[in-house]
This record gives structure tokens, C-alpha cells and sequence, in this order.
């Protein structure tokens, strides 16, 4: 999004300022673009929302494979 609204210049900035902003880093050695001051927190919110639902996720699969695992244990 960054790189096709014409934010940043070029796509290797582009995806460095998207990652860095989703994994909820912060912006670190880049300084941000003007266009981008109200994409990038945004973009940082939804990473760290990203973090919730993979818990989540994460815990309703091994929930799920847990019973199985614990049946084959006993056979």
C-alpha cells in the first residue's frame, strides 16, 4: 500500500517500512515520509492485533489436536 499510493519511492523501502510498522518495531533507522504519518500507525495497530488472533489460532489447533494425540498415546 505503501509503495502504491506513491508514499515511498521505491519498493524495497516500501516493504522495510511495511514489516518494520506490522511487527510493531517502530520506524528505527528510517525517518518517515510525510504521506505516511497516519498509514504507519496504522499499519503498526493492525500488527499488533495480527499478534492476538495468532495466539488465538495457535491455541485453538492444539486444542483441537491434543485429544487426538492423547488417544493414539494410549493404544
Amino acid at each position: 500500500m505503501y509503495f502504491s499510493l506513491d508514499l515511498i519511492d521505491n519498493f524495497p523501502n516500501a516493504f522495510y517500512s511495511a514489516f518494520i510498522m506490522n511487527t510493531t518495531l517502530g520506524l528505527g533507522l528510517i525517518k518517515p515520509e510525510i504521506g505516511t504519518r497516519l498509514l504507519a500507525p496504522m499499519t503498526a495497530t493492525s500488527g499488533f492485533m495480527m499478534i492476538g488472533w495468532s495466539t488465538a489460532v495457535f491455541v485453538y489447533v492444539v486444542q483441537s489436536c491434543l485429544p487426538h494425540v492423547a488417544r493414539q498415546g494410549k493404544q
